[in-house]
């Protein structure tokens, strides 16, 4: 994949270490990396590759067409990985999360859902999940289901910054609408 400076820097730690991310950039090879991961390592390239394409997708006058291909490519990169991962790999949840973010994005909302349930399933800790779910359902006129979704991910990640935020703004909605 082509990337640019800009975008290779906004990697994480792992993707500079991986061979084949980025056909302008040289990896340093992290044992490091290779144990943490397991053996979802040899693929979490296409995670990588996910990242960029979704950044890409953000980008202002970007077409219609441009940016639905962007994301349907990283849902393939996503899927990549995630069929090559193991169960415990530690970032499965994570990627599985994004992934239900970006079918939120191309309007494939059945799909959507069923991974970021499969991710909250492996890591009940999976603020993303909730997030990415509860802000769907709040901006499809669910409020009250989106509130649920936020307290129950609270239980298990009480210090989600991006869950309290959501939280208190969804209560601040709520007492709005009832003045």
């Amino acid at each position: 994949m082509q990337m640019t400076d800009a975008e290779y820097a906004m990697l994480p730690d792992y993707c500079k270490h991986k061979a084949a991310v980025s056909a302008r950039h040289q990896p340093t090879p992290s044992k490091h990396w290779e144990n943490e991961l397991g053996k979802g390592y040899w693929a979490i390239h296409h995670y990588c590759w996910a990242q960029v394409r979704i950044a890409r997708s953000y980008r202002y006058g970007i077409s219609r067409e441009l940016r639905a291909s962007e994301l349907n490519t990283a849902v393939n990169d996503l899927n990549y990985v995630i069929e090559r991962s193991q169960p415990e790999m530690p970032l499965l949840s994570e990627i599985l999360a994004v992934k239900g973010q970006v079918l939120l994005r191309v309007g494939n909302t059945r799909a959507a859902e069923e991974s970021l349930q499969e991710s909250i399933r492996i890591d009940p800790a999976s603020w993303r999940a909730y997030l990415y779910w509860a802000l769907h359902l709040n901006q499809t006129g669910r409020r009250q289901e989106a509130i649920k979704l936020v307290n129950e991910g609270l239980e298990q990640v009480p210090e989600s910054r991006a869950l309290k935020d959501l939280a208190k703004d969804l209560k601040q909605k709520t007492s709005i609408e009832k003045k």
